[in-house]
């Protein structure tokens, strides 16, 4: 169970720890003072709601057949993440702009969030088929420790964000603390997705 656990953890903990539009906006509300823990839990909502669905999702529509086929597409997905991530490390090109126009309607920001959370496919790609494939390597007892773990990870991750983004924004701002973090993710995505590759019996 503490395999499962671990598991569940450190996938969802790297998928979100790819810089996209969701983290950064996040962060920047949080560098502006607006509404960050509320638009945090948001997220954590949004990512409970669909990794339950791909947890259980893919259990009534995969069988062993197509099972195989999504562990290898989601070991390739895992990789070129690492991919892009390993050249984030390389290459930093992350920039947050302190200096934008305040946004001070709670609605608005609100809106912002969630299109960029729920009209963007990474999020279902990251929850629903990933963490709902890596799911199926586990049984029914072990599921459940496996999903608790992503949840936990979903929750520790936003509100990290939303905790330094208010307080250690200086640091975040050093493109060498964001070279540490993807560097650590690309090396997590790369050991999950030759797990994810060994189990698919592709080779």
């Amino acid at each position: 169970m503490l395999i499962s656990f671990i598991t569940g953890f450190s996938l969802c903990f790297s998928l979100n720890c790819v810089i996209g539009a969701q983290n950064t906006y996040l962060f920047r509300q949080g560098l502006l003072d607006h509404y960050v823990f509320s638009l945090a839990f948001f997220c954590f909502v949004c990512d409970v709601i669909l990794i339950i669905i791909g947890v259980v999702g893919m259990n009534i529509l995969i069988n062993q057949f197509l099972l195989d086929w999504l562990f290898g597409f989601s070991s390739i997905c895992l990789f070129f993440y690492a991919i892009l991530r390993t050249r984030s490390a390389l290459f930093p090109v992350h920039e947050f702009k302190k200096n934008s126009i305040p946004e001070k309607s709670f609605i608005k920001i609100f809106s912002g969030m969630a299109i960029l959370t729920l009209l963007n496919p990474h999020v279902y790609l990251d929850t629903v088929i990933l963490i709902g494939s890596v799911s199926m390597k586990f049984d029914e007892s072990t599921k459940l420790t496996y999903a608790l773990g992503a949840f936990v990870a979903s929750l520790f991750f936003f509100y990290i964000i939303a905790f330094v983004s208010r307080t250690l924004s200086h640091l975040m701002n050093s493109d060498y603390v964001w070279r540490i973090l993807d560097g650590f993710t690309a090396i997590i995505m790369f050991i999950i997705g030759c797990v994810m590759l060994r189990s698919s019996n592709w080779f």
